[in-house]
């Protein structure tokens, strides 16, 4: 059986659309019929979601900023580069090699590659920085995409970055969720599409009345 296309209107899907036969469905179940370019646009714009989506999940178990030991990391390598920046020019990359050869016993020394090491003068010049920045709670929190606090909100991957940008773009179409067809049925396909687990449908609900149900007396359907 022939591969699915990977190409649609025009927009070459990522990796991380796994099943792209079911997006079709997506668009339409959710959108209805549009025009080609706005089909499109939701189509990036699903594949951006994916994207940011697995890149997520592949950071999920750091989600709180290990604070403390950057600090020290950034604190500590700024004497270090400072003694390295002294000593760099007596510190040829062959005579670093030399040692390396002259430390390993000699029957070893014919199954070993000895590369010449990398000055790591610029690349830790460039990293102590950026260690600083990431100290911060919320700047490590937005660099390893953690939604914002979850871990006081308990906001799950799925809403921060597929449910929650799914309605908003809806919001921006005109499309309210089960104008077109089963919204929970809409958002079963578009995890099977990026071949993760099917949704909580309870949850699912709870989104789309923080999002699109506030000032209601009751929470909106989700298809009619």
């Amino acid at each position: 059986m022939a591969a699915y296309p990977r190409v649609l209107f025009g927009w070459r899907l990522s990796p991380y659309i796994r099943k792209p036969e079911h997006v079709p469905d997506v668009l339409t179940t959710i959108f209805g019929r549009q025009p080609q370019p706005t089909f499109r646009e939701i189509v990036v714009a699903l594949d951006a979601w994916g994207t940011n989506y697995g890149s997520a999940r592949r950071h999920r178990p750091a989600i709180k900023a290990p604070a403390a030991e950057l600090e020290q990391l950034a604190s500590f390598g700024r004497p270090f580069l400072n003694i390295w920046k002294e000593i760099e020019p007596l510190l040829d990359p062959e005579i670093i090699t030399r040692a390396m050869i002259l430390m390993t016993p000699p029957h070893e020394r014919r199954h070993r590659d000895f590369e010449v090491p990398t000055n790591p003068g610029p690349a830790l010049n460039n990293l102590l920085p950026v260690l600083k920045w990431l100290s911060d709670a919320n700047n490590y929190t937005a660099a390893s995409l953690q939604p914002e606090n979850s871990h006081k909100t308990h906001k799950t991957l799925e809403r921060a970055f597929l449910w929650e940008p799914l309605l908003q773009l809806m919001k921006e179409q005109g499309v309210k969720p089960g104008q077109y067809g089963d919204f929970s049925h809409g958002i079963k396909l578009l995890h099977l599409a990026l071949g993760i687990e099917p949704p909580n449908e309870g949850r699912v609900r709870r989104t789309v009345y923080d999002l699109m149900g506030k000032g209601s007396k009751r929470r909106p359907a989700l298809s009619e």
